[in-house]
């Protein structure tokens, strides 16, 4: 076993057979995480190793990877957070104990508060060797990372003027501002990174045929209650589950900045365009140092029309930094 956290976490490869179940018990295991897929379960002659762990008083949670891959759902975690925040010692293990089980070890740390990277660090230097095995995987625990943080900010995030558009004002300048933008309603609209869906109930309202895609699932149980009639998926901005050329208008603001791959996104959205379509990004470079330029933005694109968001009416204050819209093909 690798210690990530002595006592309380830990990541190892297949056990030997299931006699070694009862000795990680004896070793002081409470909780047996498995990533290994059904078929290398029989392969292994594992298959009942739910039963031998519960036979040895431990806990037991199954979530099969693909070996060298990321999960294919959502991953059900909660259950061993608690567990492992009660002080039960948590062994999460794959087949090699390289990169699926560092990759459920990393999202555990990740649940209680550390970051991606430090994550990463933590479970590096128990094995001794660089982990991940893949750049998928690596990717994958940066968006869940991501998507945790994003849940964290769903209660609150209308509380900002720009966000909630609550105020009559500042709703009517965004209207303003994107409504003669767009073609004539009703033009299909895909909202990228929509957050609580104030946009997406905007551009609904005016009759165009829109939907919104976030990170967040809270963001988007958020939408879902705001905006009725509307379709919200769970998704990455990144990596949009929509087919080819679906859109006449793909609507992205305050995301490309945050991206790890802003350049493939750009070529993902441009994708998603029917044949004389509009990409509209709204970004910034704000105050705290991160963010994009207006000129970075249209390096990115090749091409684009900005146009400054110096008005306070779109944000509900004065503002220092820069913020802007860019209008490309």
């Amino acid at each position: 076993m690798y210690s990530v956290r002595p006592g309380v976490l830990s990541t190892m490869g297949h056990p030997h057979d299931l006699r070694h179940i009862a000795d990680l018990a004896a070793a002081g295991v409470d909780v047996i995480v498995c990533a290994l897929t059904e078929t290398e379960l029989g392969e292994l002659a594992l298959t009942g190793e739910g039963e031998a762990a519960r036979d040895a008083g431990m806990a037991f949670h199954w979530v099969p990877i693909p070996d060298f891959g990321v999960p294919a759902a959502a991953l059900e975690l909660d259950a061993v957070l608690e567990e492992m925040r009660a002080g039960r010692h948590v062994l999460v293990h794959c087949w090699g104990g390289i990169g699926r089980s560092s990759l459920v070890a990393g999202a555990l740390l990740v649940m209680d508060g550390a970051s991606a990277s430090a994550a990463w660090q933590a479970i590096s230097e128990a094995r001794e060797r660089d982990v991940p095995e893949t750049d998928e995987q690596r990717a994958w625990l940066s968006t869940f990372a991501a998507a945790r943080f994003w849940d964290g900010q769903a209660a609150t995030f209308d509380q900002e003027a720009d966000h909630g558009l609550g105020d009559p004002d500042v709703r009517q300048a965004w209207a303003d501002l994107l409504l003669p933008l767009l073609p004539s309603a009703p033009a299909s609209v895909v909202d990228l990174g929509c957050g609580t869906g104030s946009l997406t109930a905007l551009l609904a309202e005016a009759g165009h045929d829109v939907c919104g895609l976030d990170l967040s699932e809270r963001m988007v149980d958020a939408a879902r209650a705001k905006v009725a009639g509307v379709e919200f998926r769970q998704g990455d901005a990144g990596r949009p589950p929509y087919p080819p050329e679906s859109f006449d208008v793909v609507l992205v603001r305050h995301v490309l900045w945050a991206l790890p791959d802003p350049a493939a996104a750009i070529e993902r959205w441009r994708a998603l365009l029917k044949p004389g379509g509009c990409l509209v990004l709204i970004e910034g470079r704000w105050h705290t140092g991160s963010g994009l330029t207006a000129a970075d933005c249209v390096a990115l694109l090749g091409e684009g029309d900005v146009r400054p968001l110096t008005d306070p009416a779109l944000w509900g204050r004065e503002i220092t930094d820069e913020r802007y819209l860019v209008l490309a093909r």
